[in-house]
């Protein structure tokens, strides 16, 4: 597996987190300092989780990204949304139950076919 990396991006009130390769528990920690400054914000539209280049993610990994959506459906009554083609990381997130806190996207398509 490639070794893992989380990229961020930020634009007026929307945020993208990317997940890259295997994503393990000493990432984490820059993941968490991310979500901190999320959770400062005053405002959000919109946030997005890319795992179009996950391999793998880890349960802490996994549980971060679960804390964002729970505070952004609480605070900002919005659901973050997850792109997430890769079919046993997709069986992964909804074993875990993150459907009832993400828009889980499994791929483009099927989002566009909802427009």
């Amino acid at each position: 597996m490639t070794p893992g990396k989380i990229l961020v991006s930020q634009s007026d009130c929307s945020y993208v987190i990317k997940l890259v390769g295997d994503v393990r528990v000493i990432l984490c920690a820059s993941l968490n300092n991310y979500m901190d400054a999320i959770f400062k914000s005053e405002k959000i539209s919109e946030i997005i989780v890319d795992m179009v280049d996950t391999e793998g993610a880890d349960s802490t990994t996994l549980g971060l990204l679960a804390k964002l959506a729970i505070y952004s459906n609480d605070k900002f009554k919005i659901r973050p949304i997850v792109f997430c083609p890769n079919e046993s990381l997709h069986k992964m997130l909804m074993a875990m139950g993150l459907d009832d806190v993400f828009e889980i996207v499994k791929s483009l398509q099927s989002r566009l076919d909802d427009y």
